[in-house]
């Protein structure tokens, strides 16, 4: 399963078959693919920035912030060891509850559970959303 997306105008996606072709803002505005014959979810641009920023890892997490000079440490409030888009994801006790939300929503659909699975499937992406819309976190 691949996903494409340009700068063109017009982008290219492909989920198995067949080939879709979406201008750029559908693909941010609408949240299903059009007559594709499946429900495949379309995040908005702000839910694409958030993803964006945790697969790069350039959010606004405390060890990324910490060589900016805008933490004091990098390190998580809740439990003291570096806050990383792994610990938020996968480890951290002070989102267990909605953790376990999400990495139950992601079994169902066969996704791997570690990061690098999690952030870069596409059919992941809207419980990742979610996970990080019921934190309140701001990335």
């Amino acid at each position: 399963m691949q996903t494409y997306v340009s700068t063109c105008a017009t982008t290219l996606i492909t989920f198995g078959t067949p080939s879709i072709k979406v201008t750029r803002r559908e693909l941010l505005t609408k949240p299903y693919f059009p007559d594709d014959g499946k429900k495949t979810w379309r995040l908005v641009q702000t839910d694409t920035a958030t993803l964006f920023r945790l697969r790069t890892g350039h959010c606004k997490l405390h060890l990324h912030l910490f060589p900016l000079g805008l933490h004091q440490d990098g390190l998580c409030d809740a439990c003291h060891t570096p806050e990383t888009v792994a610990h938020i994801l996968l480890v951290c006790p002070q989102y267990h509850a909605q953790r376990e939300i999400m990495l139950a929503n992601l079994r169902k659909i066969g996704v791997n559970v570690n990061t690098a699975d999690i952030l870069r499937n596409p059919e992941a992406s809207r419980h990742v959303q979610h996970f990080v819309n019921v934190t309140n976190r701001t990335l």
